[in-house]
């Protein structure tokens, strides 16, 4: 049996993501042409519309699975289906953007990975502590977080 993905890339430049997903699951056996069948659309870079398009396109060629590695390209296509299994990775607050109830209990059709989650911070923080037992300052960085304002450090670790 086949299993058909439908992979909305947000941008060109994202091909990296395919590639690493192509690649984990040919080490689950599931491999292309033989056992999935992967259905690409990549939109130009922030074209919201033809992110719109392309998820449309996506959803009525009736993949087993959605996935996708940005927040406009999943509220694209959680716009689209709620029939259709969405998987995303790299998304923002998903709870506040409305694509999911919980983090614990996402219900729906959507489910994924955060790119980045505050409430495990200090997890992060104290398994670096026991990596690196000397280190005294930790830096993060991401271009993405709009919302939070970067300081600099008033203690140490």
């Amino acid at each position: 049996m086949t299993h058909s993905i439908g992979v909305l890339l947000p941008a060109p430049n994202n091909e990296h993501f395919l590639t690493a997903m192509k690649q984990r699951l040919r080490l689950a056996n599931w491999i292309e042409g033989s056992t999935v069948k992967f259905e690409v659309r990549t939109a130009a870079a922030g074209d919201v519309g033809q992110m719109e398009q392309f998820g449309r396109e996506l959803i009525g060629l009736k993949p087993d699975l959605l996935v996708t590695a940005s927040t406009p390209a999943v509220q694209a296509l959680a716009r689209a289906t709620r029939s259709i299994p969405i998987v995303f990775v790299n998304i923002f607050d998903p709870v506040s953007l409305g694509l999911v109830a919980d983090l614990k209990q996402p219900g729906g059709n959507l489910t994924g990975v955060m790119g980045f989650q505050i409430d495990v911070a200090g997890q992060w923080l104290a398994t670096l502590k026991e990596m690196v037992p000397g280190s005294r300052v930790a830096g993060c960085f991401s271009i993405l977080l709009r919302r939070w304002k970067c300081s600099r450090p008033t203690g140490g670790l």
